[in-house]
């Protein structure tokens, strides 16, 4: 298999795994994103999109987990320097959202407001294509990443 297959195969597995999870209750799918959380993403999208590494990497928590679009991929764990080096491939990773191919600053560029989808139940996670985002005790932080394999 050529990497190109591969990718497409990860894509497929993402975009089924999301197909496959369980529906939300009604209650669920209407809450909204807490305001804290909306304003953590603007402050983050606006970074992200205007190429601000550097305060990316002061909304985010290290070490930084980072994994492999395949359940079996090995995780890793990054400074803030290697993070830095990384950041721009996690901008061109496929979210695996749909069956044709598109970049996350695509779909953070799309994301003016987390929907609520985007949120747990519980208010403490966002999750934005194929990044995690947590409350943590010094507010929200960018915690995780998937990356093509």
């Amino acid at each position: 298999m050529t990497c190109r297959h591969v990718a497409a195969l990860a894509r497929l597995i993402v975009f089924a795994t999301a197909l496959a999870m369980p529906v939300r209750s009604a209650a669920q799918r209407s809450a909204a994103c807490p305001d804290a959380a909306q304003q953590y993403w603007e402050h983050f999208r606006s970074a992200a999109l205007g190429s601000d590494v550097q305060l990316v990497a002061n909304n985010t928590r290290f070490p930084f987990k980072v994994g492999g679009t395949l359940d079996s991929s090995p995780r890793k764990e990054l400074s803030r320097q290697a993070f830095i080096r990384l950041f721009p491939r996690l901008l061109k990773t496929d979210p695996g959202l749909s069956p044709t191919p598109t970049t996350m600053r695509a779909l953070v560029s799309e994301t003016k407001r987390l929907p609520p989808a985007s949120c747990n139940a519980s208010g403490n996670q966002i999750r934005v294509g194929t990044w995690v985002f947590e409350l943590k005790s010094e507010g929200w932080r960018f915690v995780e990443a998937f990356v093509d394999d």
